[in-house]
């Protein structure tokens, strides 16, 4: 299913539905086609619209709007623009599914912002070890999953960039990872010697067995590095609840994310000392105010730390 021309072809008929059937105001039929447009432009700059064939128009929707909200929080939208944004798409779903153009309840599992954006969930650097070190097996599931966390904590990879990962973006002998995004913009992402090291291993003993699962069922050969355990691309939601179910066999009771691990990294290299400028950098944002939200977490650690120690305080 093409999101992109979905949207194209759809979207002036929809806001005259909005206009004509349902006797919306014009400002938030103007709102509505801002917001339609909006996701237009991001799903012409991402993986989304080039997802397999073989994907329900049920997963290919759903993952696309649930990264796109997480691509709202990094550009540092507010929650009441997200709240409307999500509003939109959640009517535009329901004009697509009462014209028989998707399934019903498309976006029933995708949930907008509650409340205003606080400090990123992170884990602390003893529980992404735990986290890392929880999974040693020689399997070809516990590879992908050792070299998925690696790489994610080592890099500060977007999930998406992390599931949509192909062989050519890897480049082994400067150990980066390279991104091309909007306007043929260049993304250079270093991962460490653990992390490639775990994605050696995955790439020789585990990932063949996956994709030949794959191909005896049928499918057709991905370029995707990680696959899931049918042989099949991973997606976002693949990955969320490997991170879950291996979060909880570590004994992890937070609630995480998919984006738990990137804050993770973002967080511990500025604690570390690392220059924000270059975080900013590292994470790919195009405004230094969105990563300066880390450290605010670095310095309600540092008070915290504070009113435990001090004598005093």
């Amino acid at each position: 299913m093409d999101l992109l021309r979905t949207v194209s072809e759809e979207k002036e008929a929809f806001l005259l539905y909005l206009r004509v059937e349902r006797g919306r105001a014009e400002h938030t039929v103007h709102a509505y086609a801002s917001d339609l447009e909006d996701f237009a432009r991001w799903l012409s700059s991402c993986d989304c619209r080039r997802r397999s064939e073989e994907s329900p128009p049920r997963e290919v929707w759903r993952e696309a709007v649930a990264a796109y909200l997480e691509s709202l929080s990094e550009r540092g939208l507010r929650p009441t623009t997200a709240k409307r944004r999500i509003a939109a798409l959640r009517a535009f779903t329901r004009y697509l599914e009462e014209n028989g153009r998707l399934p019903e309840d498309v976006l029933r599992e995708v949930r907008g912002p509650k409340r205003d954006v606080g400090l990123p969930r992170v884990l602390g650097e003893s529980e992404v070890l735990a986290l890392i070190e929880s999974v040693r097996g020689s399997d070809p599931l516990s590879l992908r999953d050792r070299a998925l966390f690696e790489l994610l904590y080592s890099s500060g990879l977007r999930v998406s960039e992390l599931v949509g990962l192909t062989f050519s973006a890897i480049h082994w002998e400067g150990e980066f990872l390279r991104f091309i995004g909007k306007g043929d913009k260049e993304r250079v992402v270093p991962f460490g010697r653990a992390a490639a090291d775990a994605l050696r291993r995955y790439l020789e003993f585990g990932r063949p067995a996956l994709a030949a699962r794959g191909q005896k069922a049928g499918g057709r050969p991905s370029d995707r590095v990680f696959l899931n355990a049918r042989g099949r691309p991973l997606t976002r939601q693949g990955f969320w609840k490997i991170l879950r179910e291996r979060a909880r066999a570590a004994g992890i009771a937070k609630a995480l994310s998919p984006h738990t691990l990137r804050h993770s990294f973002a967080t511990h290299l500025l604690a570390r000392g690392a220059d924000l400028r270059v975080v900013q950098e590292l994470l790919g944002h195009a405004d230094v105010r969105t990563t300066q939200i880390y450290t605010h977490v670095v310095r309600e650690a540092a008070w915290e730390v504070f009113r435990r120690a001090h004598p005093r305080a």
